[in-house]
């Protein structure tokens, strides 16, 4: 708990969007082990990420990737 409260207070201190994984897998399943998702974690994680980016996964159709 103590990372996740300096990484939620330092992304509220430079108005960075965060996703809280403990939000997004929150059920037994969403879990391999006590650390590790699962396939469906992994999936509900990877959706997330998306909704984040303000990405669609359909519309999506060729792979792009931006540095710098």
């Amino acid at each position: 708990m103590t990372f996740n409260d300096v990484i939620l207070r330092q992304a509220f201190s430079r108005a960075l969007a965060v996703v809280d994984l403990r939000l997004v897998c929150s059920e037994v399943g969403d879990f391999a082990n006590a650390i590790e998702p699962s396939g469906a974690g992994g999936l509900k994680i990877a959706q997330a990420l998306v909704r984040a980016l303000g990405a669609s996964a359909v519309q999506q159709r060729a792979t792009t990737v931006t540095a710098g």
